[in-house]
């Protein structure tokens, strides 16, 4: 029975579709290992610390007070005044505060993975002003002040690697484990016992904090100041700053990054956001912090994903170029020998993924072109029966994962590059093909397959 062009283009669609179920089979193991990849990189930053947010410093004062109401007693039939004790905390925010940080990064390894660790060295330098009763104007005699604090907000407390010192108006200061009075706003941190001074007339303090943090990932400062100032310098060539507030400086370059912002009260409007977490709605506070994450320029599961993306359009684009040799040259390709080459691209994607694991993601790319190529072109050299044919679509298939590559080494003209490529082919494939009657190819099918049959 012979079989009609229209046939034929059926069958190899078919095949597209094959190919395509096994394109997202592919997908799926590139998910799992990136699924792995973040297991193993979460295990790294449980055995030394998650990515850090920075809340520091404030000075939480406990406070007792008396509080006056009337009751009805039934009992004696009349109402009566009773007394009883409130407890709660006055939240002071700095005026000022600076941050500096100078922060070195390293690779964690474990396995065939890798973690992002940074360490930084940080100054903290904030000033304090502290009014009469600490702010309460009304009722003063209601109220017994307890020992104020100075806390510092950690997420991860293990990140502290030692260098933890504090000076207050020049005086040393230690640490003590926890957020103390502040932990109805912090969940996590260190708290310091502060002289109690006189309550009752306007003082300043002048805070000074040393620390080492380790940290993954990504970094946060939360902006308590009414005026806030942070500085960071970091030898990671790939961040991403992210958060409410982008810098309002930054240099970026082969050796690291500084960045610098600026904020204020009137912007974070802070006074309000304490207030809302010390209800226990902490959004607004979380909402304030901005910093840097450390991207990893070469995640090779990204890339990895990205290129798949293309390979049912080289599929699509390769059996085009094969479909339309075949009946200009009057050749007869068995679907067989399409799914075959289909296999090889799709392996392609396979070969790339594990490969990347071991030795990185350019290195990965070219070996898996150079063997996949290489073979489908050793391929087609018997099937089209023409050398010249055969590296022809060799050349061609090059360009097209050269193409790739460059789209993938390039995130911000990605999607310009990838509609290029696409309007580029399809306009090769429909000026090489103005000229064909595809109906009078149709009518020569009989004869072509017949001729086929006698040789």
């Amino acid at each position: 029975m012979q079989r009609t062009q229209l046939f034929r283009l059926f069958v190899i669609g078919s095949l597209i579709v094959v190919l395509a179920v096994c394109l997202t089979l592919v997908s799926g193991i590139i998910s799992e290992r990136r699924y792995l990849a973040d297991s193993v990189r979460g295990e790294i930053a449980d055995s030394t610390a998650h990515a850090q947010t920075l809340t520091a410093p404030l000075i939480v004062v406990p406070y007792r007070k008396r509080v006056h109401r009337w009751i009805f007693n039934e009992r004696l039939n009349v109402r009566q005044q009773i007394e009883e004790e409130e407890s709660g905390s006055l939240t002071l925010l700095p005026e000022t505060l600076v941050i500096t940080g100078d922060l070195g990064t390293e690779m964690r390894q474990r396995g065939i993975y890798e973690a992002l660790l940074y360490r930084g060295a940080f100054s903290l330098q904030a000033a304090f002003t502290l009014p009469p009763d600490y702010g309460v104007d009304r009722q003063t005699g209601d109220y017994t002040f307890d020992v104020p604090e100075l806390v510092l907000g950690l997420t991860d407390v293990r990140g502290i690697a030692g260098g933890l010192t504090l000076a207050v108006d020049g005086a040393s200061v230690a640490f003590a484990p926890g957020s103390g009075a502040g932990s109805h706003l912090l969940s996590a941190g260190v708290h310091a016992t502060l002289a109690p001074g006189d309550t009752t007339a306007q003082r300043r303090l002048d805070v000074t904090i040393a620390l080492t943090l380790l940290g993954t990932d990504a970094l946060r400062i939360t902006p308590l100041g009414s005026a806030t100032e942070v500085a960071l310098h970091a030898d990671w060539p790939h961040p991403s700053f992210a958060g409410r507030f982008l810098p309002a400086q930054r240099q970026v370059d082969a050796t690291g990054f500084n960045a610098s912002w600026q904020t204020t009260a009137f912007a974070t409007d802070m006074r309000a956001a304490i207030d809302s977490c010390a209800r226990g709605e902490c959004g607004a506070l979380d909402d304030t912090a901005f910093g840097v994450r450390f991207v990893d320029p070469v995640n090779h599961y990204v890339k990895s994903d990205r290129a798949l993306k293309y390979g049912l359009l080289f599929i699509v684009l390769t059996f085009a170029g094969v479909f339309l040799h075949e009946v200009l040259c009057k050749l007869t390709v068995h679907p067989i020998q399409y799914g075959l080459v289909g296999l090889a691209m799709v392996t392609f994607y396979l070969l790339l993924l594990a490969l990347a694991e071991h030795l990185g993601f350019a290195a990965a790319y070219a070996l898996s072109t150079l063997g996949c190529v290489g073979l489908i072109g050793f391929y087609l050299l018997t099937v089209l029966r023409s050398r010249r044919a055969a590296l022809a679509f060799t050349g061609e298939l090059t360009g097209l994962y050269a193409a790739l590559y460059l789209i993938l080494d390039s995130e911000d003209f990605a999607l310009l590059l990838g509609s290029l490529l696409v309007f580029a082919a399809l306009a090769t494939l429909m000026i090489a093909t103005r000229g064909v009657d595809w109906y009078a190819l149709d009518r020569r099918a009989p004869a072509t397959a017949a001729a086929s049959g006698n040789r």
